[in-house]
């Protein structure tokens, strides 16, 4: 259930950087290209969060883990 919230989230946050950067992209095209790039930053933000769980045993690794990781 938590994973469907998160791809959730995930999926909207998408969403809304496409629409605001089709929105801005016909007033602005610095805005736009800044909305683009926040989408990417957050989609790589997710990518790194996901991988971190799934390749990383949490009890056995030396690094020291977040609550949410």
């Amino acid at each position: 259930m938590r994973d469907l919230i998160r791809d959730l989230f995930t999926f909207l946050v998408t969403m809304l950087c496409a629409a605001g950067s089709y929105a801005a992209s016909h007033y602005d095209k610095i805005l736009a290209a800044a909305l683009s790039g926040a989408g990417i930053a957050f989609l790589t933000w997710r990518w790194r969060k996901a991988s971190k769980r799934q390749l990383c045993d949490v009890r056995s690794c030396p690094h020291r883990h977040g609550p949410t990781d």
